[in-house]
Order: C-alpha cells, then sequence, then structure tokens
C-alpha cells in the first residue's frame, strides 16, 4: 500500500474514533479543549481539539487501558519565515488513566495518524499525557494536556521549485477545556 492509502485510511479511523461512541466506550470520556495552543519552532497557534476514548481494560490496581481517537486544528499566523495556515491531524491511539485523587485522574497517551497542511497530507505521531479535575455533582472536568506531535514529511518540491529533504518537526500542544465522563 501507498503511503498515502496508508494515511486516508488512518485519518478515517481517527474521525470515526472522535465523533462515535460504540458500545465499549460507554466507560470512557469525551473532551473539547478550546484553548489550544500549538509551538512549532517560531510559529505558534490557537485553536481546538476533540478527542472520544473508551475504556477497553481495567486493571485491579485501578490503571484503565483506553482507545483513543484525536482531531484537532491549529491556524498558524504569518511569520518572517512562514505564510499563514492551518494544520490538522487526525490520530489515534491507545490512552493510560489512573487516579490520582478522588477528584482528579492522570492519563499519559500515544496516538499516530495523519496531519494535513497546506495542500498536504503526512504522517504524524504524538506522546502527551495531562489530568482531568471533576468538578463538583457532575460528569464534566477540567482538562490541562500536553503533548508533543511529530510530523514527518517526504522529500519534495516546494511552490518556489527548491527541492527539500524527508525529515521531521516537533511541536509542543497546550490544550485546555472540558472533558465529559461518559456512562456511570
Amino acid at each position: 500500500m501507498t503511503t498515502r492509502v496508508v494515511m486516508r485510511l488512518l485519518t478515517m479511523l481517527a474521525a470515526a474514533l472522535a465523533v462515535s461512541t460504540p458500545a465499549w466506550a460507554q466507560q470512557g470520556s469525551m473532551a473539547f479543549t478550546g484553548a489550544v495552543l500549538h509551538l512549532d519552532g517560531e510559529t505558534s497557534a490557537a485553536g481546538f481539539g476533540l478527542d472520544v476514548a473508551g475504556r477497553v481494560a481495567k486493571s485491579a490496581s485501578g490503571i484503565e487501558l483506553h482507545v483513543v481517537g484525536d482531531v484537532a486544528s491549529n491556524h498558524f499566523s504569518a511569520s518572517t519565515d512562514f505564510d499563514a495556515s492551518t494544520t490538522t491531524t487526525f490520530m489515534a491511539g491507545v490512552r493510560f488513566t489512573g487516579r490520582a485523587s478522588p477528584t482528579t485522574s492522570v492519563f499519559a497517551q500515544f496516538m499516530a495518524g495523519a496531519v494535513t497542511c497546506c495542500g498536504a497530507t503526512d504522517r504524524a505521531a504524538a506522546v502527551g499525557g495531562g489530568f482531568d479535575v471533576r468538578f463538583p455533582n457532575t460528569r464534566a472536568n477540567f482538562r490541562l494536556q500536553v503533548d508533543v506531535p511529530v510530523e514527518y514529511y517526504p522529500a519534495g518540491v516546494d511552490a518556489d521549485g527548491v527541492r527539500y529533504d524527508a525529515g521531521s518537526t516537533a511541536g509542543f500542544r497546550l490544550r485546555i477545556g472540558v472533558s465529559i465522563n461518559l456512562g456511570r
């Protein structure tokens, strides 16, 4: 299979996970992070993120394994080195969750998928973590999440006809928002 076909399949999987809540996800969560700050080298961006996680296993010690689907979009403003652009990631992966206190849960996650920007779709991966603090008497939580997304791009020629080598770029993404516990 070509890289493009694999990226499209991963994109469809991540989008499906992010917008659906299958039966196994009834003990999961859905999070909307409205204030997303993405730092990538000298540029910064604001945007939004949406993820859905469903629990697939729980250990005797209380650690939970979740499958997670994530969609995030960031708009980068123009700088001296870059034109303005919007980057959207579609990723899926695993999340490990545990309780730090009766009202606070912490999580670590790894996701892989695709990133689209400037008319191109490339591979992407992210490692990160965060915590949820429950609002009293609700299913809602305050969420703080940090991710390190890495984008992998093939060699090619830019719009000015300049050749560039294959490589990767890493960024830093801070997400603040609300998560909702699904199920019980």
